[in-house]
């Protein structure tokens, strides 16, 4: 099995992307109207503005590679369950349906421990991919690491920095 250790913030939600839909929306009626009549969870409202192209290129890696799970690092999996992390996830199928776990908490630890603890009771992962906008991953885990940008999010050019940690080839790049 392969895996991607997924965070949220910095990589499925960016700066960028914050602005854009902050400048989509009546920030008024947003926080006065629009929430209030919300069913679901806070996270699954805000989940709403990930942004899209960070989604489509993490669902393009999960099409590239079948057997990919998720397993999720970020501190959106405080307080949830995988159940409630695909609900929150449900507007990206694939992304929603790769996700098998969460990452333990270690808290005043660095999020490498807490991927390597995951790890280490999962023998059964034969490669794994981290996606974080946080470095503070152990040096073992260096080589599986792609470090996004807070502004920009996970975009075309970490997708394919990811597939060739995966050992998987683009059609358009040669590994």
């Amino acid at each position: 099995m392969r895996v991607i250790f997924l965070d949220f913030d910095g990589v499925l939600n960016s700066h960028q992307s914050f602005n854009f839909w902050k400048n989509k929306r009546d920030q008024t009626k947003w926080e006065n109207e629009m929430y209030s009549e919300w069913q679901g969870s806070l996270k699954e409202y805000l989940a709403m503005e990930f942004d899209p192209i960070a989604l489509n290129n993490v669902e393009d890696l999960i099409r590239s590679v079948p057997d990919l799970k998720i397993v999720v690092s970020s501190t959106w999996r405080l307080g949830e369950t995988v159940e409630s992390l695909q609900k929150i996830l449900a507007p990206a199928k694939l992304v929603s349906a790769a996700v098998i776990d969460v990452t333990p908490r270690f808290p005043g630890k660095p999020r490498g421990e807490e991927i390597q603890d995951w790890l280490n009771r999962h023998p059964d992962v034969t490669d794994y991919v981290i996606i974080d906008d946080d470095s503070d991953m152990l040096e073992s885990q260096k080589d599986h690491f792609v470090h996004t940008s807070t502004l920009h999010g996970f975009q075309y050019g970490d997708k394919l920095w990811a597939l060739r940690i995966l050992g998987i080839s683009h059609p358009l790049q040669k590994v």
